[in-house]
């Protein structure tokens, strides 16, 4: 629904109409089409030399002739913020509360994953968290995410609730969301977000395999793989006039989609 009109609005499951169309000509077709060798990053972490991973790749890759995209997709056009109900007849109502957002190139990228990450993250302390289920006991489960594409992006809150607290819910959250516009974060709050957001960092690159993938993105991405330390630096450089400024952009008028 945000990106209605476009080709990210499409029903990527697909119907019984167009799948029945698929054959494998058409498949092979799509991705002769789609991936491409300038689409391509090999990425290695371990006890590897470089030398020894090329010399594996081009064993089994040699022969791929070098390709190209030669499509690029137009960027969404803007559409209204909406209200939408849907009547599922389910035991709980599900509400998302979100909007477009920046792109993966966008400067704005990283004060707006703290800023997420603050607000509906994966710990305890979110102010969401905080806010809706344990002052108040509404909801067993809310959370917020991100999701960057290429020139555009989704900001989300999910919660779950009870039908009659519907309403209070979507209150609650938007009175924090409006907080979040007009009123910057104190040093103190600042600095644990950040201290928080970081040390999530570290853990998930804890992992050889989280490291490796997460390099081999930035450099499909961005064409450079900035280091731990470099990450860490911009981070500690966010001010609080920066989530400020990215939460007026994003959430000034989110849209809602409620099944109950």
């Amino acid at each position: 629904m945000l990106f209605a009109g476009s080709e990210l609005g499409h029903n990527i499951l697909g119907r019984k109409s167009s799948l029945a169309r698929f054959s494998g000509e058409s498949i092979r077709e799509f991705v002769a089409r789609t991936h491409t060798t300038d689409q391509m990053v090999f990425s290695s972490i371990g006890n590897l030399s470089a030398k020894s991973v090329e010399t594996t790749v081009a064993r089994y890759l040699n022969d791929i002739k070098s390709s190209a995209r030669d499509f690029s997709r137009r960027q969404p056009a803007a559409v209204e913020p909406f209200t939408r109900a849907v009547a599922k007849h389910t035991h709980q109502t599900h509400c998302i509360i979100g909007a477009r957002a920046q792109g993966i190139n966008d400067a704005e990228r990283l004060p707006l994953a703290l800023l997420v990450n603050l607000l509906g993250g994966p710990s305890a302390n979110s102010m969401l968290n905080v806010l809706v289920r344990e002052k108040n006991g509404l909801s067993y489960n809310i959370e917020a995410s991100y999701t960057p594409y290429s020139d555009s992006g989704i900001v989300a809150i999910y919660f779950s609730c009870d039908h009659d607290n519907t309403d209070h819910c979507i209150e609650l959250i938007e009175g924090e969301l409006g907080r979040l516009r007009n009123t910057p974060l104190s040093a103190r709050r600042l600095s644990m977000a950040k201290k928080q957001f970081i040390a999530q960092l570290a853990i998930s690159m804890e992992s050889n395999e989280g490291y490796m993938l997460g390099a081999g993105k930035s450099f499909l991405a961005h064409r450079e793989v900035d280091t731990m330390e470099e990450v860490y630096r911009k981070i500690q450089a966010l001010t609080a006039e920066d989530l400020t400024a990215v939460a007026s952009s994003v959430f000034s008028s989110p849209s809602r989609l409620i099944y109950k």
